[in-house]
């Protein structure tokens, strides 16, 4: 989304790819059906002489990460504010580190141990670990998302403050409840990406003048 030339292509074109998957039924179908979504999404018309764009870490809780309508479509409205976005949970992951496995996702929790040791429930702790893995691969900023009074999330909200001085990486937490509007959502979100866009200037002047 963030280098299509016509805003809202990429999402027609998601849409028709899973639409094509969501008719598979057989081992065949489904990977005729993948490569047919991706397919659509190479046609997708791109502006290749656009600057990087932003990247952003989702973080949180599952459901509200995975589901759209829970999180007022923020994966859809940072890419058309430019944003590259990637959840830090897949439903694929999901099932191999939480379902088929009892370990949970490992990479994470050894990152996230200096700072909260234990396995809280929840994500609580992945989360804490995301933060540090994301600045590490150079992303721009993290949105931490989770429903009203999820308490895993809540413990590690305590910690994203430090977490984001220590990292040198903004983090913006947003817990999803009844009074939560898509406008407010956007507002907080159109902030969090000018703040970002100043973090990444300051850090390239900080480059040059070292240069």
């Amino acid at each position: 989304r963030p280098r299509e030339l016509v805003k809202g292509d990429t999402t027609k074109a998601f849409e028709r790819g899973a639409s094509y998957l969501n008719s598979a039924r057989t081992l065949p179908e489904i990977a005729e059906a993948r490569e047919a979504a991706l397919q659509q999404l190479r046609k997708v018309s791109q502006d290749e002489q656009a600057d990087p764009p932003l990247r952003v870490g989702i973080i949180g809780e599952i459901y509200v990460q995975l589901e759209p309508f829970a999180n007022f479509y923020l994966e859809e409205t940072l890419g058309h504010m430019g944003v590259t976005v990637r959840r830090s949970i897949y439903l694929t992951s999901y099932t191999k580190h939480d379902v088929l496995s009892t370990r949970g996702d490992l990479r994470s929790q050894k990152l996230a141990e200096p700072y909260l040791p234990l396995r809280i429930g929840g994500h609580g702790q992945n989360s804490v670990g995301d933060v540090i893995r994301y600045s590490r691969l150079g992303y721009d900023g993290v949105v931490q998302l989770a429903p009203f009074s999820c308490i895993p999330e809540i413990v590690a909200k305590s910690l994203m403050p430090y977490l984001s001085r220590e990292f040198g990486i903004p983090v913006l937490t947003m817990f999803i409840d009844e009074q939560t509007g898509r406008t407010g959502v956007q507002t907080r979100l159109e902030a969090f990406v000018d703040l970002m866009r100043q973090s990444r200037e300051k850090r390239s002047a900080e480059i040059g003048a070292a240069v």
